[in-house]
This record gives structure tokens, sequence and C-alpha cells, in this order.
């Protein structure tokens, strides 16, 4: 299961302050998200300020099993980074929160981080699922860099852009090698 690579991968990093912030924002709003899918009412300023309470159902949401994995895993890597986060605050150190609140399917980080150096195949849709009927996200195109840093889920990769702009999502990426890029970093 690539969630006990991650938690291996996460007991043997040490993270610097900075990285361990942003990191925690990320796993609190993954963690939250599933508890926002399933109709969960927030207290806090920040739940409210990044889900809003407009479609919340209840205090006491009912997790589906996967939900409720996802949700121990992601509190284990909370305790691990010793995640502390401000939830009196309205802001998220999350960068396009929009774009990945409008994903379908939640990414997980990975073990270790790795990238394709000047893409060289044909340019690569971005899903906002693991579906090819997701709707589209965005567009890796020929020479630009795939960055790998989630882990992958039935045969399909979660790719943040290469330039750190809003471009993410779910692609079945082939085989990454000397082939199909210019260079391999990671």
């Amino acid at each position: 299961m690539p969630h006990i690579a991650i938690w291996v991968a996460l007991l043997l990093s040490a993270a610097t302050p900075v990285w361990a912030d942003a990191y925690c924002d990320e796993l609190w709003l993954l963690r939250n998200q599933l508890f926002d899918r399933a109709g969960y009412c927030f207290s806090s300023p920040l739940g409210q300020a990044v889900f809003g309470n407009d479609d919340c159902t209840t205090t006491v949401p009912e997790l589906d099993p996967s939900a409720s994995r996802m949700v121990a895993e992601i509190r284990d890597f909370e305790a691990i980074e010793n995640c502390r986060v401000d939830t009196t605050r309205t802001e998220l150190d999350v960068p396009h929160l929009a774009t990945r609140l409008a994903l379908i399917d939640l990414p997980v980080w990975g073990l270790g981080e790795s990238a394709c150096l000047g893409w060289r195949g044909p340019p690569l849709i971005l899903r906002s699922g693991r579906s090819d009927s997701a709707p589209m996200t965005g567009v890796i195109e020929t020479g630009e860099n795939i960055l790998l840093m989630y882990a992958d889920v039935d045969g399909w990769s979660f790719v943040p852009s290469p330039d750190g702009d809003a471009r993410m999502g779910w692609v079945r990426l082939p085989r990454l090698d000397a082939t199909s890029c210019d260079g391999l970093a990671g």
C-alpha cells in the first residue's frame, strides 16, 4: 500500500520548519477535505474560511472505510511532523487552493520526489480525477518538466504544474526514462 511507504519515508526524513509548516497545511487540507465531503460543519475560523458551511449537514460525519483509513494515516503523518496548524487563522499555505478544492480524487504525498526534465512525448492532459472522463485541469506540454511528489494510485500519477501555476491533476504516465525525458532527477 503506497500510504505505508509514505509513512516510512516521513519517519526517515528531517523536515525544515518552513517545509514542515507547508507540509502540515497540506495534510490539514487533505484530512479536512475528506471531512468536508462527508458533510462536516466546521467550527474553526480556518475550516469555515477554506470550506464554508453552506452545504454541511453534521458535526459527526460518517466516513467510508477508505476515507477513515486515509484520515488515520494523515493523522499519523501529522503526529510524526508534530503538526500544529493554527486553526484560528483564515488562510492556508497551500498553493492554488481553489484548484485543489475542485479535485475529484485527492492526492497523497509520495515516497520522495523525482522529475522528468524536458518531457519528449506528446502533450499530457491533466484531470481532476483518476478517470479519462474527469474534467481537464491543464496540459503538460512537450518540453516541460514533470514533477512527481505524490503517490501513484491505480496507474494514475498526480502531477503539479512544472511552473508553479494552477495546472495540476491526474494523468496516466508512461514509464519515464532516458527516451521519454531529456533528463531524470531524483
